[in-house]
């Protein structure tokens, strides 16, 4: 059918958009507090407070680096090539796309393509030859 190494590279470009789009969310979260505060009057449009992300920020810190972590996790698994670590890490893989979906994490291509990398590792099968 195919080898697992195309669901594992899927799985590592998911991840490293996750960890990207993870540090871009960090910087942009904390660069517009400091914004926010700088200029106090700049950012008061619409009934906004300046602090309104800043009490979502430990949400996206923590549930980044969980889903960073499984998806990493994951990766190491399939990276065996051995069926029952494969599936171990194909279940990590799609639990972490699933917890950073909410968030909108890897600017959603890094989600995608976890996921689709974890269903494939879930259907791998070695040494099937289909000739």
């Amino acid at each position: 059918m195919y080898e697992y190494k195309t669901a594992l590279m899927l799985s590592i470009i998911g991840v490293a958009f996750q960890a990207f789009a993870w540090i871009f969310l960090m910087f942009f979260r904390w660069f517009w507090f400091a914004r926010a505060y700088a200029y106090p009057g700049a950012y008061m449009g619409m009934m906004y407070f300046p602090a309104y992300g800043f009490y979502r920020f430990p949400f996206y810190t923590f549930f980044g680096s969980v889903a960073l972590a499984l998806g990493i996790a994951g990766v190491w698994l399939l990276s065996t090539g051995e069926r029952e670590k494969a599936t171990a890490g194909s279940v990590l893989l799609i639990a972490g796309s699933v917890l950073a979906f909410p968030m909108m994490f890897g600017f959603m291509v890094g989600s995608l393509l976890m996921l689709i990398g974890g269903i494939m590792g879930l259907i791998w099968e070695p040494g099937v030859n289909r000739a």
